[in-house]
């Protein structure tokens, strides 16, 4: 999956669901950049139970149930990427350490949430 080009958006896994439909509609943002917070700067505030809104055409209501940490080169990918029988949103950013020789950040933040309504 790509990252954003710019620290202002988020982008999407295509090869996964869409936002709505049953899977896992996965999406990446950066957490930071050299001038300050980027788009999932609060990514890291969500908790389970909090609502995510998709305010783009329809509105897609989802809630949050799980949050996890990974090591940026351990993260569980069929359990982040794979299918669910459920409509789930994966929204996926750096946290941790920043690491100097790579670049990035030590760890990847994952929050999924699930599907309540669509208006």
């Amino acid at each position: 999956m790509g990252t954003p080009k710019k620290w202002e958006n988020v982008a999407w896994y295509k090869l996964g669901a869409k936002p709505g439909e049953k899977g896992s509609a996965v999406f990446a943002g950066h957490v930071d950049s050299k001038s300050g917070p980027a788009v999932f700067f609060n990514l890291k505030d969500l908790k389970k139970g909090d609502l995510v809104k998709n305010e783009k055409g329809v509105t897609l209501i989802f809630q949050v149930y799980d949050k996890h940490a990974y090591p940026r080169n351990d993260a569980p990918l069929q359990r982040i990427f794979g299918y669910t029988s459920v409509q789930v949103i994966r929204l996926i950013t750096c946290t941790g350490n920043f690491n100097y020789e790579a670049h990035t950040h030590k760890k990847r933040l994952t929050v999924s949430a699930v599907l309540l309504a669509e208006k």
